[in-house]
């Protein structure tokens, strides 16, 4: 992320970086690994097996890369994360690390909100795996989040990112080029920024 911002890589290159430093991540971890799936409407969890490394990468991937693009306008990524770890200090997860982050999100959007600081990509990569691990680990080994419960928590970024994806193949584009229709770009048309973001935390809770 530190590189991407400094030096402006590819779209290809952090990908292949991003997907090699995950492997040598969950290598390292069983624990990081989505073995299975357990969904509430099948009577039998999905294994996974062979597949279960090349799915947490793409899983982890995926999340990142919707994080990196939902990061449009002040306050909104930090906010959806802030959310998220109070969630994850609700049902006693990561506690020590859950506070630590979430006084930390609080300092930044201090900040942000008067064009002070940014997230960037090292910023939104960084939250991206800490959630993603906290995440894995914890169904994993406690089962503390359906993958219902998961999806429904990641549900916003990653349903812009699929849409955003849908679009630019359409238009015989690369899915992974920047462009401006992203959620907060298409209500920035109608609302500033400061009430696009009201509306889009509006989503997120409800």
């Amino acid at each position: 992320g530190v590189c991407d911002d400094k030096f402006d890589l590819s779209a290809n290159k952090k990908l292949i970086l991003n997907f090699f430093i995950l492997l040598f991540l969950i290598l390292l971890d069983d624990n990081l690994v989505i073995k299975q799936l357990s969904f509430s409407f099948l009577e039998a969890p999905i294994d996974l097996r062979n597949f279960s490394h090349l799915f947490t990468i793409l899983c982890i991937l995926l999340f990142s890369n919707a994080l990196n693009m939902f990061d449009g306008i002040n306050l909104q990524v930090a906010t959806y994360c802030l959310i998220i770890f109070a969630i994850f200090l609700l049902k006693d997860i990561y506690l020590i690390l859950s506070v630590i982050l979430i006084c930390v999100l609080i300092i930044f959007l201090i900040y942000n909100f008067f064009n002070k600081m940014f997230l960037g990509d090292s910023g939104t990569y960084v939250l991206a795996f800490l959630i993603s691990y906290i995440l894995i680990k914890s169904h994993n080994i406690e089962q503390k989040f359906t993958p219902e419960e998961i999806f429904i928590i990641l549900s916003l970024p990653g349903l812009d990112m699929f849409r955003l994806f849908l679009l630019r193949i359409s238009k015989g584009k690369n899915p992974f080029y920047s462009d401006r229709n992203h959620i907060h770009h298409l209500i920035l048309k109608k609302f500033n920024s400061f009430q696009t973001f009201l509306i889009i935390q509006i989503f997120i809770i409800s």
